[in-house]
């Protein structure tokens, strides 16, 4: 990302910074309505448009130039390709390794991928009631390839350090807005008096949107898209700046 980052600085200035990180905004956008519309016509949904710029506006104010928009693409890659085979049996499994190394040497959120896989091949287990399929192959396929980076397995190990030293209690969780919980409700006030739209006010609508969609089909979720909503949940409540790997990964199944 960095080398990215670099060669657009370089060769078209700040115009190329700020091109160069709307385009990589925008791509992980129009993945997301292609995973919808595969799921179903856009056109027989109704209020798709509203929950959709409600998804923008939630993540907004994370549109900065960080290598976190590269990853919500990797993100949104990944589950197009799992719900296109589970939805479709189109299988294009084989590209999973293929972004799962580039996102190892973008960004080291890599591990969400690993998530990903492995809660579409938990749950194709659970469901042919076997250990083996082809999608176990190619999550330890996906583990694997991860090791190739300048920095082997420490490079592997960073991220669970970094979770590790982000918890509550550390100075940087207590210090850094971005980690903080976005359930805090303090900044609904501002000046002694009640301000309802702020940074965080259409996170609250689509979370407690998405948590009601869950409920209602609760007896008709499967096993990957529950387990994928949780931990996306708790992740983007314990910290602001996972909100939006949860509005990429929740936005179909709330649709």
């Amino acid at each position: 990302y960095q080398i990215i980052v670099f060669l657009a600085d370089k060769f078209f200035g700040d115009f190329g910074l700020v091109t160069l990180n709307a385009t990589l905004v925008l791509l992980s956008f129009v993945v997301l309505l292609v995973r919808c519309s595969r799921q179903w016509p856009l056109n027989q949904i109704s209020w798709w448009q509203v929950l959709f710029f409600l998804a923008v506006w939630s993540v907004s104010f994370l549109f900065e130039i960080r290598p976190h928009v590269l990853s919500w693409l990797y993100l949104n890659l990944i589950l197009l390709i799992l719900e296109d085979y589970y939805e479709h049996e189109n299988n294009f499994l084989f590209l999973l390794p293929v972004i799962m190394l580039l996102w190892t040497n973008s960004h080291s959120i890599f591990v969400l991928g690993w998530i990903v896989i492995g809660c579409y091949a938990i749950g194709q287990c659970w469901q042919e009631k076997k250990i083996w399929t082809p999608l176990t192959l190619v999550a330890i396929i996906s583990i694997a390839v991860s090791f190739l980076n300048p920095y082997v397995s420490r490079g592997v190990a960073y991220p669970f350090h970094q979770f590790a030293l982000l918890q509550s209690g550390n100075v940087f969780k207590e210090t850094i807005a971005e980690l903080a919980s976005p359930m805090n409700l303090e900044d609904y006030v501002a000046n002694g008096r009640f301000t309802l739209f702020q940074p965080l006010f259409p996170f609250h609508l689509f979370f407690v949107v998405s948590v009601a969609a869950v409920l209602i089909r609760i007896r008709r979720i499967r096993i990957h898209e529950l387990m994928l909503f949780l931990f996306f949940g708790y992740l983007a409540l314990t910290g602001m700046r996972n909100i939006g790997n949860f509005i990429f990964v929740a936005f179909p199944a709330t649709v």
